[in-house]
């Protein structure tokens, strides 16, 4: 068996590969959001070094379980946002002992993960060296969320019991839960024990709530867990009205819905898009996403709702060499391809579920537009440009689910270029027919890459 180069690791390929004993082919494997690379085993004598051990397989138990395997050296890939094995480093398996890091866990883990395991691989070139894994099943969704106990703080090295953390893997990324989403957790657990006492009780069946979240809180959360809560960022979320079923994509890997957001519709060779490639990945059996961490995410709700986040400023859709001083300039031919997109991607998703809704809710947001106080400018045609006055920009709009992704993209962008004081015949990429404003794919067809 090989692995095309900058492939991504996940526990069968690595299962694979140990047992064949040629721990070479390991080389070039990206870590992903079912496999991690350490170097060096955990140092199990410092306290530092249990709680790092807890935090990352409780990360893996809070997501869909994975492996850790230690002996690998990693770099910084120049284009994924993730390491890369660049060479294997077997070392003294005395220094690891199975037993006490199954203790850590146990001790500092709660509820313990189900079947967790840790395998030595030895080396063929020193019986005392090897590789050693630890792999986490997935596990039941009763017994989550997995908390670590006993937190070690990083400046003073000392343990407190009283303090618990969550961790969940993102990607190749164990990034702490926010205060917001554990809240968000125990708010649901008390939602859903509210919601079950109810319906054994016949009299108040008719009175429950609809504890859905709105569009404003999925956003807020694609932005956290893509890293960009600090940043200049654009979002865009859809509501089909009514909600819909769209739990067959939890299925499998190759249903249409899956398909749909693993190779979401472009329009360009080398234009905008809404992924950077990736496995839509279940998270929490609410959602399917695919999340570029600190440039851009996209997720799918089961019940129909679509939402995308991407950074706005020069890394993203102001993207230029900024002097200290200077303020955003949104490009427009980022932001109007990305909204027609978008459109797309949603039409094309209703079809692989079956259901069409009968209206769309769309929210847009700007958060953190101003850049050194200055509020930013957005391109116009002709080389216009008209700043806003402040640095967050919110806009609803409710669409009918007939009109063509061209024509909805229209009027999405209509409603920024206006609030930026713009004519809509100074609207970029946008032109008029008998059917009104539309978008031309033909003209962003015409845009250089």
């Amino acid at each position: 068996m090989t692995h095309p180069a900058d492939a991504f690791a996940d526990p069968g390929v690595l299962q694979t590969i140990l047992e064949s004993n040629d721990y070479t082919r390991l080389v070039g494997l990206l870590e992903s959001g079912t496999a991690e690379f350490k170097s060096e085993p955990y140092r199990l004598s410092e306290p530092r070094q249990k709680f790092e051990l807890a935090k990352d397989v409780s990360a893996f138990a809070n997501a869909e379980g994975g492996s850790i395997l230690m002996g690998v050296k990693t770099r910084r890939h120049p284009t994924h946002p993730t390491d890369q094995v660049e060479d294997i480093r077997p070392f003294q398996l005395s220094l690891f002992d199975t037993a006490t890091a199954l203790n850590v866990l146990a001790d500092r883990i709660y509820p313990s993960p189900k079947g967790v395991s840790i395998v030595p691989y030895w080396s063929s070139e020193d019986p005392e060296k090897g590789l050693v894994i630890i792999r986490i099943p997935n596990q039941d969704d009763s017994s989550r969320p997995f908390v670590v106990r006993k937190f070690v703080d990083s400046d003073t090295n000392k343990e407190d019991g009283a303090v618990l953390a969550l961790y969940e893997r993102r990607g190749a990324h164990v990034p702490p839960m926010s205060v917001g989403e554990a809240q968000m957790l125990m708010r649901d657990g008390m939602s859903l024990r509210a919601v079950l006492n109810r319906n054994s009780n016949p009299s108040q069946a008719q009175q429950l709530p609809d504890n859905g979240r709105s569009l404003t809180d999925r956003i807020d959360r694609l932005i956290h867990d893509t890293d960009l809560s600090e940043i200049a960022v654009f979002s865009i979320a859809l509501e089909p009205g009514p909600q819909i079923d769209a739990s067959s994509m939890f299925a499998n890997a190759i249903n249409p819905i899956v398909q749909v957001l693993a190779v979401p519709p472009t329009i360009r060779s080398g234009g905008f898009e809404l992924t950077s490639g990736g496995h839509p990945e279940i998270f929490r059996g609410e959602t399917r996403r695919v999340i570029t961490s600190g440039y851009k995410g996209l997720e799918f709700w089961r019940d129909g709702t679509l939402v995308f986040a991407v950074r706005a400023d020069e890394d993203g859709m102001s993207w230029q060499n900024l002097s200290p001083g200077e303020p955003y300039r949104l490009k427009a031919v980022p932001l109007i391809e990305t909204i027609l997109l978008f459109c797309m991607l949603a039409q094309a998703l209703y079809i692989a579920v079956g259901t069409l809704p009968t209206s769309l809710k769309f929210l847009m947001q700007f958060q953190r537009l101003c850049r050194e106080g200055h509020p930013p400018f957005l391109q116009g045609k002709y080389r216009t440009d008209k700043q806003y006055h402040q640095c967050e920009m919110s806009f609803s709009f409710d669409a009918d689910s007939q009109t063509s992704p061209e024509h909805v993209a229209a009027q999405l962008i209509v409603k920024i270029y206006e609030a930026f004081g713009f004519e809509h015949d100074k609207i970029p990429l946008v032109e008029r027919t008998d059917q009104g404003l539309v978008v031309s794919p033909v003209q962003i067809l015409s845009v250089r890459p």
